[in-house]
Formats: C-alpha cells, structure tokens, sequence
C-alpha cells in the first residue's frame, strides 16, 4: 500500500508555506497531518509539534509532545521530512505503517489498544 499527507495545517499559523518567523532561532508550532492511503478519501489524522531547539529550552509541555527539531526553520524541509516519513511506509499495511509514524508523530487513537481484525 502506499501513503500520503493529505493535508497538513496549524492552529498557530494560517498559510504554513508563506509563513516566515520573525525569529527563526526560535519557532514551537502544532502541525497537524491527514495521512491516509493514495486514492482512498479516508485519513487519520497525526500531530506533531514543529521546532526549533532554542524554542524547546523554555517549554515545559514539551515532554509531552512529539518534535520535529529543525536547526534552522524552513517549511519545505519541514515537509519534504513529513514525506520522507509517511514515504517509508510504502509497501506495508496500515498496522505496520503506524508501527513506524507512531514514534514520531501523535495518532488521534493514541492510548487506544488495536487489535487484530479491528
């Protein structure tokens, strides 16, 4: 099977590809993903948390959360990571390919248990 980002957005910022920090040393931003098999409607939906490591010192909440820790912001490395992410899972069922989104990103099941033939 193979997978894609179907849509990608942050509650923090409204047009994630024109979006410039006005100081890139620090950026801590939501992202959240629709990825979900190629030619089929349906996704589930993935977070993580996009940052830079000066940004992550002072956050407390960021135990919790899943990062994507860039040295330097730039939304097309941002997304060209998320691809190469979702890319690996090629070839695998969706069980396998959330064994491997799962430890970098948040799933809107997270803390439910899936069992076989669900």
């Amino acid at each position: 099977m193979t997978y894609e980002i179907k849509g990608c957005w942050s509650s923090d910022v409204d047009d994630l590809e024109a979006w410039t920090p006005s100081r890139p040393e620090d950026v801590y931003y939501p992202l959240f993903l629709d990825i979900g098999p190629v030619g089929d409607k349906g996704a589930d939906q993935f977070q993580i948390v996009v940052c830079t490591p000066q940004a992550i010192q002072s956050r407390p909440e960021r135990r919790q959360a899943k990062l994507l820790v860039l040295s330097d912001y730039n939304w097309q490395k941002v997304r060209a990571t998320l691809e190469k992410w979702v890319n690996e899972c090629d070839g695998l069922d969706w069980d396998d390919a959330l064994k491997r989104l799962r430890p970098k990103m948040h799933w809107e099941y997270e803390g439910m248990a899936r069992r076989e033939g669900e």
